[in-house]
């Protein structure tokens, strides 16, 4: 089992058309803090949440909404699945924490759980889980999680889990906010100075099976056209974990807009560049190492320094 902090499940997947040329080679050296792909660090200091809104749906990670200091709202278009940026002003600052104060929910953490209706057992299944997090200066932040996860043959209604759950859809629109409250009402693609990429070679010489005809079955990682030689075991130093539990399959770097664009038009070429996605991620066939060459690709969020250092497996969201 992989550790290297990857969502289980990919906002955008696998199997697609590739480039071709350079090959990845055993004297392909890894990249150095000093290498030209690798991003430096970004002036000033990281911008500070101010209020999220996440949810593990099941099976992968995602932060649904980001309000951070400078006014940065960053939500995740659920449609498109893509991730974009618009900015408010201290005014639509002040509206929009005072919306959520209003809500009641957050004088202190807590959990608003699921409850079984007497008698009935817990079902065998994963349930999705949201965690809300207000930022109050000089305190700690303030989080409270529930679950949206509705069956009324097993689990008791709950007036105030259903409250939470209608404050996650409001947040997510924001059409309440007046005009005035934006300094850019129009919604972008977020496009981040720097990404995180982690890859690592694995052992699945069945993701091509003989007589497979996917187009990814026709490729090879050998033939990918990159504007820089992929180190032969991942790019970037193994990585290691926030808790200090090292990867023994990923490699995690730091990386320019530009080189994680070289990547995706290399490698997910239907994606047009990284640009406004939560993740991107492709396996790519390696038949003279009966392996896989696996890349991954999520953008460096504000609040985040520009180093693989201290990123961790997704959060546990619960009690």
């Amino acid at each position: 089992m992989r550790i290297a902090g990857r969502p289980p499940v990919l906002a955008a997947a696998v199997l697609v058309a590739l480039a071709a040329c350079a090959a990845p080679t055993s004297s392909s050296p890894s990249p150095t803090a000093s290498d030209p792909l690798l991003a430096s660090p970004l002036p000033g200091a990281p911008a500070q949440i101010i209020f999220r809104f996440e949810t593990n749906e099941v099976a992968s990670y995602l932060p649904n909404l980001t309000l951070y200091d400078d006014g940065r709202l960053l939500r995740r278009d659920r449609e498109r699945d893509l991730l974009t940026v618009q900015r408010l002003n201290p005014t639509g600052i002040e509206a929009f924490v005072a919306e959520v104060r209003g809500s009641g929910f957050f004088v202190v953490s807590h959990n608003i759980p699921l409850v079984l209706l007497p008698g009935v057992e817990a079902p065998a299944i994963d349930v999705p889980a949201d965690r809300f997090t207000l930022t109050v200066a000089g305190a700690e932040p303030i989080v409270v999680t529930t679950s949206p996860y509705r069956d009324p043959l097993v689990f008791q209604a709950s007036a105030e889990r259903e409250a939470l759950i209608a404050l996650g859809d409001r947040v997510m629109d924001t059409s309440w906010l007046p005009a005035d409250a934006w300094i850019h009402a129009a919604t972008e693609l977020f496009a981040p100075a720097a990404y995180l990429v982690f890859s690592g070679v694995t052992s699945q010489p069945g993701i091509c099976p003989p007589g497979s005809i996917s187009d990814i079955c026709k490729l090879d990682i050998s033939t990918i056209n990159l504007p820089f030689e992929l180190p032969p075991d991942g790019i970037g130093p193994v990585f290691t974990s926030a808790d200090g539990t090292q990867s023994v399959i990923d490699h995690c770097a730091v990386v320019t807009a530009n080189i994680a664009d070289a990547l995706v038009a290399a490698t997910l070429p239907n994606f047009g560049s990284a640009a406004g996605h939560l993740f991107l991620g492709v396996s790519i066939p390696w038949r003279e190492r009966s392996a896989t060459y696996d890349l991954e690709i999520r953008p460096l969020f504000p609040e985040e320094a520009t180093t693989c250092a201290g990123k961790s497996l997704p959060p546990t969201i619960g009690p």
